[in-house]
Parts: C-alpha cells; structure tokens; sequence
C-alpha cells in the first residue's frame, strides 16, 4: 500500500528539525565543557602561581636565614686574628705623654685583612722590615701596634674609647691618662682602659654568660635573704667599620633608626661603631623599678611607659647632645636598663600594639634564647632586602 504524499513530507519535517535540535545541545554542552576546562585551567594556573610565589618567598627567607648564620660565623672566626691597622685613618689619636708617641686607631675607620699565613690570637705588625741597603725605612722589629691584638681570653668585653684629653669622660687607664676612677655615684668605677678602640684586644661580638648579680641582706633579721640580676654588662655588639650589620635602637622605623654613621667628625649624628653601647659598667645598676624584694609589675610597666623611651634616646643620642651614652653609662638614674622579663610587660600579642610597655621594650631588645628575658639588641643583617622588607637580627 502507498502512503499519502502529504504525510511522506510531514515526518521529513520532523525528523529535520529533531536533527537540528541534537545539534544545538551537542554545541552548547561542548561550550559549557570548554567554559569548565577554562575556569579549572584559570584556577589551577593561578593556584599554581600562588605557590610559586609562596616557595620563592620561603626560599628567599631560609637563603637570608643561611647567609646570617654563616656571616655571624664569619665575624666569630675572624675575631681570631688580628686585623691590621691602616695608618690613612683620620680620627686616630696619638697619646704624646710618653716617648715615642703611641697612636690609637679609630673603631670607625675600616682596617686591613689579615694576612693569609697571619697566625690566630695575632697582635699587628711591625710597619716597616729593618733599615737594610735595600730599605730606608727604619723598622725596628717590634710591632707598631701592640694593643691591637686578637685576645687569647674569650671575654665579653669592649675595649674603651680612647681620649687623652684632660676631661676624658671614659674610665682611667693608658687610653684615658686623665680618665675617671669613680661613676656619679663616687664608687669606683670597677674597669681598666688600656691602649686601643673599641675591636682591639677585646671580643666584643660576645654576650656575657649570665646578667650581673645583686643580694639584698633585708631588715628586720631575720627576714630572707633576696637574690636577683639587676642588668647585662655586655651585650653582642656585630657592627664594626667593615661589615654591614648595623644597630637599630627602635624597629619601629628602620630607615630613621638605623645607626650608620662612620664619620666621627659629624657629631650631630649618633655614631655607628664609635660608642660602646653595648656595655655597662658592673657597679652601675640601672635605676628603675626592676626585680627587688617590692617587685609590682603595674609599676614596672608605668614606668616603661613614662620613661624607657627617653633612656633609649640618651643612650643612643649624637655626641653633641647634652645627654648622651658618654654621659649616662656612669649614671644609674640615666643608663639603660636591658634586663626585663617579657612576661612582666604584657601578653605576647602586645608586642604588636603600638605603645604598650612590652611593644616599647620589644622594639629595643629581644630574647634570643626563648627564655623570657631581653638579651640582645637589633640589628640589620647584611643580607638583601627582598620584596622591600629588609631583615633585622638579635645575636
């Protein structure tokens, strides 16, 4: 039997558009298919960008941390020999009370490498060989300068600042002829300054073993006997005139405070290399209310509030200020105090806050060791800055 011709037409028709109907949703799930690929592609290139940049941060962190630790090494071992003085040094003092003249080099000028067969626990050369046919210079043998030596003794310790002035504010000895013999107080002054700056016969990388010990006999009798530690007499002090470590007495700010200045001409600058921050006088106890028999930590930390900062800014002031670290080192109402349990100021996190007693304190000195207690300063490390941060140190 023949179908209808009319009907013939009507299920081609049909069977058209059902065509282009499996098309049009074939085309938009392949888009739809495309428009995931994309987006998972996008996600999963940026993630991957995310953790290339967190890997290159890691790496560049743990490559600063390596040239620190090995910089630090550096400076300890290089404390073995003595580094020569360069006679072009234009702050060098010569002591002309004695017969030849003794000239002192500065710690602010840079000195020589040692020589490669240069012995450890060395003392400088003789600047000239002996006179001969060959050589006209007047050598003699000895060497030019004994007090730059590398000390056998591993003490912590920073020699003096030499000043053979009448009104030498630093302690007597043959770098201070007229120098003092008492602090403020009329107590003798407990050190000695021989010959030589601040990296001459001394280790003044080094920290001391322990803070300085004070007993308190109380009264009435038969009250206990009180035992504390009242201050560090040394700190780690790295910055010398030819490396990059650099001290800063408030991380608040590192370009306005870092301490960089080697030129000891310019006294309206604080002096980088020249002053021995670093160290206290034993006998000199910072006055403040620290680790007594009364301890009240709500006094302690009103009294950093009020005061610290202002200690802080003697201590580390220019040579021309009228209060300055020549002036308070000998003064217990004006010399630093750096012995502070961190506890004592405040909750971990206010280090983070700005003005709270242990935010003050934590912007001057840090705890290296993990046990509570302030133990170093900061400082800028050698090292370079990454992404414009720039990496600061307690050693």
């Amino acid at each position: 039997m023949t179908l209808p011709q009319n009907h013939s037409a009507n299920t081609n028709a049909r069977s058209a558009s059902t065509r282009r109907g499996n098309t049009i949703v074939l085309v938009t799930a392949i888009l739809v298919l495309l428009v995931i690929i994309a987006t998972a592609f996008v996600g999963r290139t940026r993630a991957v960008r995310d953790i290339s940049a967190a890997q290159q941060a890691s790496a560049g962190r743990d490559g600063r941390g390596e040239s620190v630790g090995v910089d630090v090494a550096n400076e300890i071992a290089g404390a073995l020999f003595a580094k020569p003085v360069d006679t072009n040094d234009p702050w060098a003092r010569a002591d002309n009370s004695v017969t030849p003249p003794i000239v002192v080099a500065s710690a602010s000028w840079p000195r020589l490498a040692p020589a490669f067969d240069a012995q450890r626990y060395s003392i400088d050369r003789d600047l000239y060989p002996l006179a001969s046919a060959v050589n006209p210079y007047n050598g003699d043998g000895y060497p030019d300068f004994g007090y730059n030596i590398a000390p056998f003794e591993v003490k912590a310790w920073t020699n003096w600042p030499d000043d053979f002035s009448a009104t030498s504010p630093w302690p007597f000895g043959p770098g201070s002829p007229e120098g003092l013999t008492v602090n403020a107080l009329s107590e003798p002054i407990g050190d000695a300054n021989p010959y030589g700056s601040h990296g001459m016969g001394d280790s003044r990388w080094l920290r001391s073993t322990e803070p300085e010990r004070f007993g308190i006999d109380q009264v009435p009798v038969p009250s206990p006997y009180f035992f504390t530690f009242t201050h560090w007499s040394h700190l780690s002090y790295l910055p010398t005139a030819n490396n990059g470590w650099r001290v800063v007495p408030d991380i608040s700010n590192l370009g306005l405070n870092t301490l960089d200045n080697l030129n000891e001409s310019d006294l309206t600058r604080s002096l980088a290399v020249a002053l021995p921050y670093e160290q206290w006088l034993p006998g000199v106890v910072p006055n403040y209310p620290g680790y007594t028999p009364n301890f009240d930590r709500n006094v302690l930390q009103n009294w950093v509030i009020n005061n610290f900062t202002t200690r802080v800014n003697n201590w580390f002031a220019p040579p021309n200020a009228p209060f300055n670290y020549k002036v308070s080192y000998r003064n217990p109402d004006l010399a630093l105090p750096n012995f502070f349990g961190l506890r004592h100021l405040g909750q971990p996190t206010d280090e983070f806050k700005l003005g709270t007693p242990r935010n003050l304190v934590s912007r001057t000195f840090t705890d290296t060791d993990g046990d509570g207690f302030t133990d170093s300063f900061w400082f800028v490390a050698p090292v370079g800055i990454d992404r414009g941060i720039r990496t600061i140190v307690g050693v």
